[in-house]
Order: structure tokens, then C-alpha cells, then sequence
């Protein structure tokens, strides 16, 4: 008798609360109250950043991006358990394994990133990015405790460094100046949006000028990488330089002016050797990952090809895809909890590690898609609306802030 009651108030309960929504906003004539609230609607918000409709015809790249994160994410995870394990040789062994190779060189996957994915979601995840240094900031170092739990270094990094992360230039001071250590990927998107915004602009009334200018910038790009590892002997500003990446950037802006008309035995080994390999090899795994987005694209018709499309072009990736980014970042702080909270070092092998690296992307996805209902989204769709972006271009950029239409009649073009 007590649950029928409950349940019957709660049904009432529900009935009022919706009756008290439609006369505040459904049934007003105050469309801005009413578009603002269906801003930050969780279930409206949830259903967008969750959507398997496509509004472009270039899915696999969604496929190349979710993927480059798994394997991004598991090579932290080989790389951020060293401290806490038991068998630490266990590490090093690792780099003479040749299947290990795709996890030992997992920065290739990051520039990946830089020359196939979207950089203006860069931009678009900045409020999530903005909420993950505010919680290592204030919150993180109060999760838990125990004898492995010591980061007071990273928690002073952060009270001191926190706001180059946000102005997007903390690859340009020294690693322990920065309060996220994968920000750097995010403030080289930035960078390069920025720089990307500029070229494209131009290209309108010069496009010689500028892809020879691109051109001109790779080969100084590669020569900066030379001169570099040569004079610094591998620094870690090979990693996280603005210049030595720029290559990447131009890769990919080169291979989609050069494709957009047809897609609508080693010796002895020196230190010369090793100084071209690190210029060069970067700008040549760009150029892969590229080749291998257009030559899918080509020769779908092929059948190994055509199931490799079908995997990437599975639509789950799509709302995955838009949380990469916040994945990566997130991840980091994921796995430093879950190795950190131990009360003792642990025996690695590799399946308890790519089982914590899978229990980590799953978490971290979870949590990234939680910060974009609930934060991410809510503050684009109010900037987006305030500043009078019609609902058509709203709805391309999975940016909804629903305006005076029927719901139903939302995301009829999609695909």
C-alpha cells in the first residue's frame, strides 16, 4: 500500500511539474525564457551530445579520432603506472616488443589528432577543460589517502600554473610550470586554430601565396626540428613546440587543398641518422594518417576496404568522437586516482593493465560526456543564442539551443 502511494504521489508530482513548465514556458509568449530554458535541458542536452545523426559526409574520421584515443589512453597508462608497481622492469621491456610499438610511439597517435580532427571543437570543449582545472585545482587533492598518495607537487603545479592552461600557452614554459601535463595537446589546437583561421581567410583572394607559403613552413618546421634536436639532445620541447608540430597542421591543410576536387635493411645507425629521423618522421606519420583517411574514402569498393569503412564509419563513434578531447584530458587524472589510491605497489602485467586502461576509457568517457550535458552544452547553447545563431546552423554544429519550432520537427535533413 505504501509504494502504490508513492507512486501515485510521485506521478502527481510529475503531472505538476510539468503543467508548472508549460505554463511557464510553452504556453508563454516569453520565447526568450522559453529558449533559454530548453538551453540547459538535460534531457534535450543528453539526447544531442548521445545522437548518432551525422551532418557530414566524412565519417570515418570520427572512427580515426576515437581510435587514436584509445590508444593514446592506454599508453598513458603503460607510461603513468611506473611509479606505483612492483615489477618496474616490466616497463622497459616493453620498448623491445615490436607489437608494443603502435603504445611505445603513442605521441604519432597525438599528432594524428592535430592533422585529421576538427580543431574547433578545441574552442567548444573549453568550458569542460576549464572545470577539469578548477577541480585539480581545488578538489582533487582531497579524494583519498593513503602511503602511494602524494601529490602535493601536482597540486602547487596547478595553484601557480593554472592559468596558462586556460590562456592556451603552456607548451611555451617548462613541464613543471603547467598544471595538466596533456594540456599541451589542447593548446596546440588552439594555436593552430588560430593560425589555420588566418590561412584559410587568406586563401580566399590568395591561395598560391598561402599554400606555398604552407609549403615554405613545413620545410622550416622539419629544419627547426633538425636544428633542435641537434643543439638540445632531445628535450621535451620536441614534444610540445608549437614549430616542430606545424608540420602536422600543414599536412593536413596541403592533402585537403590537393583532394577536396575528388572527395565533394638498417646499418649502423648515427646521431645524423637519429636528428633526421626525429625532423622527418612526424611529418611522414602525418602524411599516413592522411593518405589512409583519403585512400579509404576512394576505394570503398573494395571489400577489405569497404569493412574497414564500416568500422569507422559505425555510427557509435560519432558521439564518442566529440569527446576525445576531454577523454585524453580526463584520462590522465583517472588513472593518477585509481593508481595512486593503492595502498601498495602492484604486480603489472599486461592484461591488468589494458584492463585498467579500458576501465579508465570507459570512466573518462563517462565522465567527459557528464560534463558536456551538464556544463559544456548549456553554456554554448546561451552564448550561441544570445548572440542570434539561427536554429539551422545551431543544429550542424550539435550546438542545440531549440528556438521556436517544434522538437519533432528538429533533425529531419540528418543523415
Amino acid at each position: 500500500s505504501y509504494r502504490v502511494i508513492f507512486t501515485v504521489k510521485k506521478v502527481n508530482y510529475n503531472r505538476h511539474i510539468r503543467i508548472l513548465y508549460a505554463e511557464l514556458f510553452y504556453f508563454s509568449n516569453d520565447f526568450k525564457n522559453k529558449n533559454i530554458a530548453r538551453c540547459i535541458s538535460i534531457r534535450i542536452n543528453g539526447n544531442r551530445c548521445l545522437s548518432t545523426k551525422r551532418y557530414h559526409s566524412y565519417h570515418s574520421a570520427q572512427g580515426l579520432q576515437v581510435l587514436a584515443t584509445a590508444f593514446v589512453v592506454t599508453a598513458n597508462c603503460y607510461l603513468i603506472m611506473m611509479p606505483y608497481i612492483e615489477n618496474v622492469i616490466f616497463s622497459y621491456e616493453l620498448v623491445k616488443s615490436f607489437l608494443l610499438h603502435p603504445l611505445n610511439n603513442f605521441s604519432f597517435h597525438i599528432d594524428g589528432f592535430i592533422a585529421v580532427s576538427s580543431l574547433f571543437w578545441t574552442l567548444i570543449i573549453l568550458p569542460s577543460y576549464t572545470v577539469l582545472i578548477l577541480f585539480m585545482n581545488c578538489v582533487f587533492a582531497t579524494l583519498s589517502s593513503g602511503p602511494l598518495w602524494n601529490h602535493n607537487e601536482l597540486i602547487n603545479r596547478c595553484n601557480n600554473n593554472w592559468w596558462k592552461n586556460l590562456l592556451f600557452i603552456n607548451n611555451f614554459f617548462d613541464a613543471s610550470d603547467t598544471c595538466l601535463d596533456s594540456g599541451y595537446l589542447i593548446s596546440l589546437e588552439a594555436q593552430y586554430f588560430f593560425l589555420l583561421t588566418l590561412m584559410l581567410y587568406a586563401s580566399k583572394r590568395h591561395k598560391k601565396v598561402v599554400i606555398s607559403t604552407a609549403i615554405l613552413t613545413l620545410l622550416a618546421s622539419v629544419a627547426y626540428t633538425f636544428w633542435t634536436v641537434t643543439a638540445n639532445s632531445l628535450i621535451p620541447t620536441v614534444v610540445v613546440s608549437i614549430g616542430i608540430r606545424f608540420s602536422l597542421l600543414v599536412i593536413g591543410l596541403l592533402i585537403a587543398y590537393i583532394t577536396y576536387p575528388y572527395v565533394i635493411q638498417a646499418g649502423p645507425s648515427t646521431p645524423l641518422f637519429y636528428c633526421l629521423y626525429a625532423a622527418v618522421h612526424r611529418l611522414i606519420f602525418a602524411l599516413d594518417a592522411m593518405a589512409l583517411y583519403f585512400i579509404i574514402i576512394h576505394f570503398i569498393a573494395n571489400i577489405v576496404t569497404g569493412e574497414l569503412i564500416s568500422f569507422l564509419e559505425w555510427r557509435i563513434f560519432n558521439p564518442i568522437s566529440k569527446q576525445c578531447f576531454v577523454i585524453f584530458l580526463v584520462s590522465e587524472s583517472v588513472f593518477i586516482y585509481l593508481f595512486s589510491s593503492l595502498h601498495r605497489p602492484f604486480y603489472a602485467t599486461h592484461w591488468s593493465t589494458l584492463y585498467m586502461a579500458l576501465g579508465t576509457l570507459v570512466l573518462s568517457c563517462i565522465i567527459a560526456i557528464a560534463l558536456d550535458v551538464f556544463i559544456t552544452r548549456p553554456i554554448r547553447n546561451i552564448i550561441w543564442y544570445e548572440f542570434g545563431m539561427p536554429l539551422q546552423q545551431v543544429e550542424q554544429r550539435n550546438m542545440i539551443c531549440l528556438a521556436k519550432i517544434p522538437e519533432e520537427q528538429l533533425g529531419l535533413n540528418a543523415k
